[in-house]
C-alpha cells in the first residue's frame, strides 16, 4: 500500500523534531512571549522568564529543559513562539527549494559540525573574547559565540589565534554561515561578507 503523501505540518513536523536549534541555544539565547504569556505562565511550565532589555520583548531562557534531544511537550501545551517560529529552512522546503529529505540532511550536516567544534569552542571563545575587551558577551548563543571567533579573525593579532585553531577555522566559518543562511529568520550577514572574512583567515 503506498504511502499517503505528508501534508506540509507533517513535513514541518518530521524536520522540527530532528532539528532543535531554535530550542538548544544555538541560534538564541532565549525565545520571546507572545499574546497573554506571563513570566508566571512560563513558570508553570517549567520555564525560566527572562526580562526583555529596552525595546525587546521579555521571554524565556533557552536552552529549554523540554528539549532532549527532541521537543517533549511537542503535542502538548507549550509558548506561542514554539508554534509560529519559522526558520529559513522551513520556508525554503515550502517554496521548493529543498525537499523535506535534503532538508534533514542539512540538518545532519550542521549538527555534526557543530559536534565537532563543541570540544573546544569554549576555549576557542574564551581567547577571542580575551583578544578583543569590547566583544559583548552576553547574548550566549552558539551562534553568537561563534560570531565573536569570526571577528577575531579580522583583528591584527589574529595569527597566533589561526595558528593554535586554525584546523577548525573552516568549520567555524561553514557552521556559522549555515546557521545564518538556513536557520534564523533573516540573516545576520551577506555570504559576500563571509566570503571575505574566508579570505582573511586562509591569509
Amino acid at each position: 500500500m503506498a504511502k499517503p503523501p505528508l501534508t506540509p505540518e507533517s513535513n514541518e513536523s518530521e524536520i522540527c523534531l530532528n532539528c532543535g536549534f531554535c530550542c538548544d541555544g544555538t541560534l538564541f539565547p532565549n525565545a520571546v512571549s507572545g499574546p497573554g504569556e506571563t513570566a508566571e505562565s512560563f513558570i508553570a511550565i517549567g520555564l525560566t522568564p527572562t526580562e526583555g532589555s529596552p525595546g525587546e520583548k521579555s521571554g524565556f531562557s533557552l536552552p529549554c529543559p523540554h528539549f532532549a534531544g527532541l521537543c517533549t511537550i511537542y503535542a502538548s501545551p507549550r509558548p506561542w513562539i514554539c508554534g509560529a517560529f519559522r526558520c529559513r529552512l522551513l520556508r525554503s522546503v515550502e517554496r521548493g527549494k529543498y525537499t523535506v529529505t535534503q532538508a534533514q540532511q542539512i540538518v545532519h550536516e550542521t549538527k555534526a559540525m557543530r559536534e565537532t567544534l563543541r570540544p573546544v569552542l569554549d576555549a576557542m571563545h574564551a581567547d577571542a573574547v580575551a583578544a578583543d575587551a569590547g566583544a559583548d558577551t552576553r547574548n550566549r548563543s552558539l551562534l553568537r559565540r561563534l560570531q565573536v571567533v569570526i571577528g577575531m579573525l579580522v583583528r591584527p593579532e589574529a595569527g597566533q589565534f589561526r595558528d593554535k585553531y586554525g584546523k577548525l577555522l573552516p568549520t567555524v566559518l561553514h557552521l556559522t554561515s549555515r546557521l545564518n543562511d538556513d536557520f534564523l529568520p533573516k540573516p545576520l550577514r551577506e555570504k559576500k561578507d563571509y566570503q571575505n572574512i574566508s579570505n582573511a583567515a586562509d591569509q
